[in-house]
């Protein structure tokens, strides 16, 4: 369920990108935003009750986590369309984002 919810939020993001990207983030990048942004709508979710204050404070979330590793959000639109574009490079990404999780479960 939870890699459901990762892959969910990576099509939302997508959803504005339609170009090729030459120059992606790396995977270790991609994942840790990726991993960031659940963490920040996880807590969003359980503190706060109204759907559109949750919809702005999540959008500022995921302003900052990417002000955090220095990444605009159109990199970040293009980084999603290659890895969504590219198989072999998204099961990179995925099997990452396990391995984080299982990381995270043993700590």
């Amino acid at each position: 369920m939870k890699y459901l919810s990762i892959l969910f939020i990576i099509i939302l993001f997508s959803l504005g990108s339609c170009k090729k990207s030459e120059n992606h983030l790396k995977v270790e990048t991609m994942g840790s935003i990726i991993i960031d942004s659940k963490k920040a709508e996880t807590l969003i979710q359980i503190s706060y009750t109204y759907s559109d204050e949750k919809e702005n404070i999540l959008k500022k979330f995921n302003e900052d986590i990417l002000e955090k590793y220095n990444v605009t959000q159109e990199i970040y639109n293009l980084s999603l369309d290659y890895y969504i574009n590219n198989p072999k490079e998204m099961e990179e990404l995925i099997n990452y984002l396990k391995h984080k999780n299982t990381e995270a479960n043993v700590d």
